[in-house]
């Protein structure tokens, strides 16, 4: 678990379990507790989930994180309460997602409006699904590239998005990056590619 304090009492709190399973979601906490207290507090949580399956670690959260009160275990304590309602709820499908850590701390997203749109965006599986899903529609062949206005979402024109459809494990799912405006596009073109090639999708690359 790693939680980055985005000031006003708002925290970035990113959960990736041992089988692959990841989840975000931003907090807002009654108080803003300064940058180490948060980090150390991610920290001492990540002891509680360790090696924990995403159902274990949904109910390993505890109320009370230690019995000496300090900021670090209040601050704890207030995010296992938030950590939980972060791990429910995955029945719909899974979203899997890497790299949040690097995207937060590019500088395009030192900005406050693309930062708060990535945060919207981060904070709901049900908008990522949704979103997903509606840019998934338009594109005929399976592959679609959107950088800034021409994305139909409005949330994500502070972007550039690129998504690839891929048959897997009898159902249909999508690759999909997301990054700013000026990013290494043959670069990110390569790495779909070769993420779509390890998955095992017999789909033709849109680089050939």
């Amino acid at each position: 678990m790693e939680c980055y304090r985005r000031g006003g009492g708002r925290v970035l709190m990113v959960v990736l379990l041992d089988e692959a399973a990841v989840r975000t979601g931003v907090v807002t906490l009654p108080d803003d507790p300064p940058e180490q207290v948060v980090a150390a507090a991610g920290r001492l949580l990540s002891e509680r989930v360790a090696g924990r399956t995403l159902s274990e670690a949904t109910v390993g959260l505890p109320d009370a994180v230690d019995l000496v009160d300090t900021p670090v275990t209040r601050c704890a304590a207030r995010l296992a309460r938030a950590g939980r309602e972060l791990l429910r709820g995955t029945e719909a499908g899974e979203i899997q997602f890497d790299g949040v850590a690097s995207v937060v701390g590019a500088p395009e997203f030192q900005e406050p409006a693309p930062l708060r749109a990535l945060l919207r965006f981060l904070e709901s599986s049900t908008t990522m699904r949704e979103t997903l899903q509606q840019l998934g529609e338009r594109t005929a062949d399976g592959f679609g590239v959107w950088i800034g206005r021409e994305n139909p979402v409005d949330s994500l024109r502070c972007f550039t998005v690129m998504t690839r459809r891929i048959p897997l494990d009898g159902r249909m799912g999508m690759i999909a990056i997301l990054g700013p405006r000026r990013m290494p596009y043959l670069r990110a073109l390569h790495g779909l590619d070769a993420l779509r090639r390890e998955l095992g999708a017999p789909d033709a690359s849109p680089l050939h």
